[in-house]
């Protein structure tokens, strides 16, 4: 999971042979974007948009994305054309608050088929050395492995990365980089990373597992499992336990008082407490165009809130559900909310952006969002569970877990996220602290899946997702 503003829009990418646009157009569309954009009309920006854009998203899924993700960048205040080839177009935009690119293609009839807004990424500065790595080389996956970590491990700032796969009924592992930096120790699978976000699988996991045992259902309002105080807020009514778990429920990334208890900033949750969660969930107000149970809209707090939940119905806290119902039965000795005692030595230091070190997150009241710490041992067993799992109870939990609970754009299980990669669909999630990145992605009908797990906040989806790709033939 990641503190900061994600920019996140839809990308229908054109086919091969679709014909180009001349430039005149393309640079007509441009202006009209802007001029739409820095008047914040989502209205007037959908409608620039085409059939196929339009098939994909809904115009009040365009309005709350735009006016939740896109709209707080504030004013474009300069611009400069990246690229243009063969009619797709790329912009860097400086906005008022964050510098982005903007990437988008005409179709036939000159309206936008792909449209997509995305963090600006400037050319990386690389290290001069190869890094230390033990990947044999010898393979079709070793090569494809190699070529997309390669990528990744060589830019100045990245640290150690471990990726793990599963092919053909087997596991493998690559190690890259280094546990600390100098420290010239490659990462192992016992080495313990961060992995983010990608803890609100295991979290809607769980809630899968109490729904089937009918300790709870998705379609209870969350009301009835908050304290009578809180469940008065009108506002919270409509809200019920899948849309925590599939990201519709209309609450927003982050509560609006996380910055009142953030006595360091490096590590933002670790002093927000239930108590400063329910008293901002108390005067919550849900936004005009939230949408509930009908737009995606990313939420942490969500995430957070539900695991509160789960606590409530086991009367067990998050860990101990954790280890009882998922670690214990995987064999996952190393999957833990707390830092492993005993294992200190096997922990990563974790580095931002920048390349410093930087704390390990401890999550308080939020642990369901991202608190998990595990090894590549642990999550290539949880990965294998997602492919083919035999344990009655937990298996139940896991099918009902990706089993399609919001059909539109981003689909989404519980907790799960699919996208479609050469026409495979794949499960997904990803995670983000202030010092490191992980990826897990599944493919349930080839039998294939990646784990990625790296110490640095420098994002490792394209390496997850550049693997997969390598695999599905």
């Amino acid at each position: 999971m990641r503190y900061l503003i994600v920019i996140l829009m839809l990308a229908i990418w054109p086919s091969p042979n679709m014909n180009a646009q001349n430039i005149n157009s393309e640079d007509a569309m441009f202006l009209l974007i802007k001029q739409h954009f820095n008047a914040q009309a989502a209205d007037s920006l959908y409608e620039l948009t085409g059939e196929a854009f339009r098939a994909k998203i809904k115009k009040d899924n365009f309005a709350a994305i735009a006016k939740n993700n896109l709209f707080p960048l504030g004013q474009i205040k300069d611009w400069k054309l990246l690229n243009n080839q063969n009619g797709n177009m790329s912009y860097k935009l400086i906005c008022e608050q964050l510098t982005v690119e903007l990437h988008f293609s005409l179709d036939e009839k000159g309206k936008l088929k792909m449209f997509l807004f995305k963090p600006f990424k400037a050319i990386e500065a690389r290290k001069l050395e190869l890094v230390t790595n033990n990947n044999p080389m010898s393979t079709a996956l070793d090569l494809a492995v190699h070529k997309a970590a390669g990528l990744y491990i060589q830019q100045l700032q990245t640290v150690g990365l471990m990726v793990g796969v599963i092919q053909d009924g087997k596991m493998h592992m690559y190690s890259y980089g280094e546990t600390e930096k100098g420290n010239k120790t490659l990462p192992n699978a016992n080495t313990i990373f961060e992995i983010g976000s990608i803890s609100k699988t295991f979290t809607a996991t769980l809630l899968a597992y109490y729904v089937n045992f009918k300790h709870l259902k998705l379609e209870d309002p969350i009301c009835k499992y908050l304290p009578d105080s809180v469940a008065e807020n009108k506002d919270l009514k409509p809200i019920t336990i899948q849309m925590l778990a599939n990201h519709t429920s209309g609450l927003p990334r982050l509560p609006d008082n996380l910055e009142q208890y953030l006595k360091d900033s490096t590590n933002p949750y670790k002093y927000y407490t239930k108590d400063a969660l329910f008293s901002y969930l108390k005067t919550y107000k849900a936004k005009a165009g939230s949408g509930v149970g009908t737009i995606y809209d990313y939420s942490n707090l969500g995430a957070g809130l539900l695991g509160l939940i789960l606590e409530k119905v086991s009367g067990e806290n998050y860990d101990k559900m954790l280890q009882d119902i998922i670690c214990a039965p995987l064999h996952m000795p190393s999957t833990s909310v707390h830092m492993p005692k005993g294992k200190e030595q096997l922990v990563a230091k974790v580095y931002n952006e920048q390349g410093i070190e930087t704390p390990i997150w401890e999550m308080a009241c939020m642990q369901g969002a991202g608190a998990i710490k595990s090894n590549m041992h642990d999550m290539l067993l949880y990965a294998k569970a997602q492919l083919s799992c035999h344990l009655g109870p937990l298996e139940n939990a896991i099918k009902l877990s990706h089993i399609t609970t919001y059909n539109e754009e981003p689909k989404i299980g519980l907790g799960w996220h699919k996208l479609e990669i050469k026409g495979q669909e794949i499960l997904w999630h990803n995670g983000g602290t202030y010092g490191s990145s992980s990826y897990i992605g599944i493919d349930a009908d080839k039998n294939i899946a990646v784990v990625v797990l790296a110490n640095s906040a420098i994002s490792a989806d394209e390496v997850g997702t550049n693997i997969l790709a390598s695999m599905i033939k």
